[in-house]
């Protein structure tokens, strides 16, 4: 986590995604802060961290639109390590697994906290635009890697948009 190139933020929430320590239901339940711990965005579920990320509709659907249909299936571990679509660069898959992981959080809190409306292909827009960003970061080798990550995901939300 540490040795990524991502923002600060986004390592100190990788950090705690890491530790289970983010705030979902089930944490804040355990502490008592919250009285329910099931899912407020789908209510199928209680939101526990894989909740979040993987299983919860919205989380789901981008890693089905993106190609990445076992990542709910994967360990820490294996999902640090996952195999990235053919022809992509996977010596920054780490550094684009934080930035969705990073967009997946921030889209859930908007729905509960800011009542914005998102969407897989919403996520993975902001997903290409933090690349756009944050790109000055990567050494200068990785930035096409980037680059091609970037058009990957475009493609796909075009995929899943005329589909």
């Amino acid at each position: 986590i540490w040795g990524t190139r991502v923002p600060n933020k986004v390592k100190v929430f990788a950090w705690l995604y890491f530790k289970d320590r983010l705030c979902t239901r089930v944490n804040l339940h355990s502490k008592h802060v919250v009285d329910d711990d099931h899912c407020q965005r789908c209510s199928a579920s209680l939101e526990d961290r894989y909740h979040v990320f993987f299983t919860c509709t919205a989380s789901a659907d981008l890693w089905w639109k993106i190609g990445l249909l076992n990542t709910a299936s994967l360990s820490d571990n294996e999902i640090w390590n996952s195999n990235v679509p053919p022809g992509l660069d996977a010596s920054i898959w780490p550094f684009v697994l934080l930035t969705i992981l990073w967009r997946l959080w921030d889209a859930r809190n908007g729905e509960i906290f800011r009542n914005e409306l998102s969407s897989s292909r919403a996520v993975i827009s902001r997903v290409c635009n933090d690349f756009v960003v944050w790109r000055k970061r990567l050494k200068a080798d990785h930035v096409n890697s980037l680059n091609d990550w970037r058009n990957y995901l475009l493609s796909c939300n075009a995929t899943a948009h005329s589909s």
